[in-house]
């Protein structure tokens, strides 16, 4: 089979047989989901710069904070959140290598430092704030080669409609209800005692053929306090006051 390529430069020989290195290690694209926990770490490799984008979280990036500048380097494509006067917050940060420069007679500085933490910090139109936490290193050509990172909302859980769970829900909320309605009942019951025992109602009818206990029994049946003291023309500050009185 080799003899089928002689007179080829042995370069392309060795790729033919191989396969091609370019196609070996394609840059990919990786989908993260936030709220994300714990602290991601990127590769950067060399020749492939890697972007962080927010956009699909609905995210604008305030600020970000790196302890190590000396092999990476940081671009936010737009101005930061943060920035007084941003009109285009910035939703995509890049990273890039620093190529290593050798001048001669120059004293290399913190040259083995190859890795950094980087610290986002974002927020969403609503204002919910989010801090996201990188741990960049300096990859190989070895490494996947990371293309882009992009920030997904997780979805909300599913909900399927539960028949007897509604319905169990529905009956407690109602007895709920009239838990709260026979206690405030109560009170306005008692509260009325005390005043028509004192003589503070004039012309009060016993027989329950008055505006005030027909009020209270439009309560008990569910009926809001401002609607049923407007029906019954029920003084407000009388209402309160039984309530009051009757706790």
């Amino acid at each position: 089979m080799v003899k089928k390529y002689l007179g080829l430069p042995l370069a392309l020989i060795t790729g033919l047989l191989s396969g091609s290195p370019s196609l070996a290690n394609q840059p990919i694209v990786q989908n993260v989901y936030t709220p994300m926990n714990g602290v991601l770490m990127v590769n950067i490799t060399p020749g492939v710069g890697v972007n962080l984008n927010f956009e699909g979280a609905g995210e604008y990036i305030q600020t970000m904070i790196a302890d190590n500048r000396s092999f990476v380097g940081i671009k936010a494509e737009g101005c930061l959140a943060a920035q007084e006067g941003c009109q285009d917050p910035a939703n995509l940060v890049h990273l890039t290598l620093i190529d290593k420069l050798q001048l001669p007679g120059v004293v290399k500085v913190n040259s083995i430092a190859t890795q950094s933490v980087l610290t986002i910090r974002t927020r969403d139109r609503a204002n919910n704030r989010r801090t996201y936490i990188f741990s960049l290193r300096q990859g190989s050509t070895k490494d996947i080669a990371i293309a882009q990172i992009n920030f997904v909302k997780v979805a909300p859980p599913v909900r399927y409609y539960d028949p007897i769970a509604a319905k169990n829900a529905e009956e407690l909320r109602q007895r709920e209800n009239y838990i709260r309605l026979d206690i405030l009942t109560s009170k306005l019951f008692n509260g009325l005692k005390i005043v028509v025992s004192r003589n503070e109602i004039p012309n009060y009818n016993k027989q329950g053929n008055n505006p005030i206990d027909r009020f209270i029994l439009d309560v008990r049946g569910g009926m809001p306090l401002l609607t049923a003291a407007t029906k019954h023309r029920i003084d407000l500050n009388l209402v309160s006051r039984l309530i009051l009185l009757g706790s």
